[in-house]
């Protein structure tokens, strides 16, 4: 959430912004605008979440409140399992190879797209490429053994703006409906709340990745709420 404030204090300093995020990127706008600096500073005027993520790494499995508590108790043994062995560096070399291949990665992207020509060749080396980086395995422990954060629930309590969620209804990782559907029935539930009217859901045909995934019907929900919002206003400005 400081990267994302430094960014934009750099680009729009003195104007409220508008975050867009999907999956992971959903969460840390989440995060940015019930920080201070976007709730008391007023810089969020803003959110649309593409297909939320539930936390920063999938470690929210062992924390978050509305995952029942055996399953927080079972994956909390799974990821001291986990990151135990990720910590034995020629192992977690042998992992993160298998992973990063072509195959592997075109797999799991078409896993999470309904609109299967959209993992196309440019799309699977925009991944590959980042992994190939000497530090990549440093990067990628950092993030799978970290601190999941604070998930949704916790955030938006403490967010002041309206909030736009557009949801691909074909979505593996943050299912809205379904027997693991702990946080889609949640963010449901928000755009449901009668009380929340700024708290908004549009559900379109698409996977995980709606914003690539099916790019058209996305605009189409986004465009006419983006416009919908008062102008940019100057935001609060504190003296040094």
């Amino acid at each position: 959430q400081e990267l994302v404030a430094e960014f934009c204090d750099d680009i729009a300093r003195d104007q409220t912004v508008i975050l867009i995020g999907n999956s992971v990127g959903g969460t840390v706008a989440l995060c940015a605008a019930a920080s201070r600096w976007g709730r008391e500073m007023r810089r969020v005027g803003g959110v649309v979440l593409l297909n939320c993520g539930a936390g920063m790494n999938s470690k929210f499995l062992t924390s978050a409140r509305l995952i029942p508590l055996g399953f927080r108790l079972f994956f909390s043994l799974f990821f001291a399992v986990f990151d135990l062995l990720v910590s034995i560096r020629p192992l977690a070399e042998l992992g993160f190879k298998s992973l990063a291949t072509r195959e592997t990665v075109t797999q799991a992207l078409q896993g999470v797209y309904v609109n299967k020509d959209a993992v196309d060749d440019e799309l699977v080396d925009s991944v590959l490429e980042p992994a190939a980086d000497p530090a990549a395995l440093d990067v990628f422990l950092k993030v799978f053994t970290g601190d999941p954060g604070k998930s949704p629930d916790e955030l938006f309590p403490a967010v002041a703006c309206p909030v736009k969620m557009i949801w691909g209804d074909d979505d593996p990782v943050t299912p809205l409906d379904g027997a693991a559907a702990y946080f889609g029935r949640y963010f449901c539930g928000l755009a449901e709340d009668p009380q929340q009217p700024d708290i908004t859901m549009d559900i379109i045909h698409a996977g995980h990745v709606p914003q690539d995934d099916s790019p058209d019907a996305v605009h189409d929900k986004m465009l006419p709420w983006l416009a919908t919002l008062p102008p940019a206003a100057p935001a609060k400005v504190e003296a040094p």
